[in-house]
């Protein structure tokens, strides 16, 4: 199935709006090549659904799609740096990262992080491979 990921890296931004992690982010998706019904199933199943990034110009994009696929109301999209979440301890029943473990600064305090937002019982998902070449 083709998704408008297959428009990456860039979708439309400018060079200097892309963080690092673009070339990979977009072989990651065309490698998983996910359907909107993915993440509408997903976003249907949880009570709230909390997108974090660095990137301003990659959330406005993700609002801009989650606004054509997914429910209103159960997704929202912060500003964050993972090394310092701004949510309470045990906030999420599950966090969840996909391909950037191995491209932040200090992988341990990231996972220390998401650790300390999910509750006790929760569930912590990472999915990482080998780099893309």
């Amino acid at each position: 199935m083709t998704t408008s990921f297959d428009r990456e890296p860039g979708a439309g931004l400018a060079d200097d709006e892309l963080p690092g992690y673009a070339c990979m982010l977009h072989a990651y998706h065309r490698a998983r090549r996910e359907s909107p019904r993915d993440y509408r199933d997903a976003a249907d199943r949880a009570g709230r659904v909390v997108g974090v990034d660095l990137s301003p110009a990659y959330l406005d994009l993700a609002r801009r799609r989650a606004a054509d696929t997914l429910p209103a109301g159960r997704i929202s999209f912060e500003r964050a740096d993972v090394m310092a979440l701004p949510f309470e301890d045990g906030s999420f029943d599950l966090t969840w990262l996909a391909q950037s473990l191995f491209s932040l600064p200090a992988p341990l305090g990231v996972l220390r992080e998401m650790i300390r937002v999910t509750r006790l019982g929760g569930h912590v998902a990472i999915l990482e491979n080998a780099t893309f070449t």
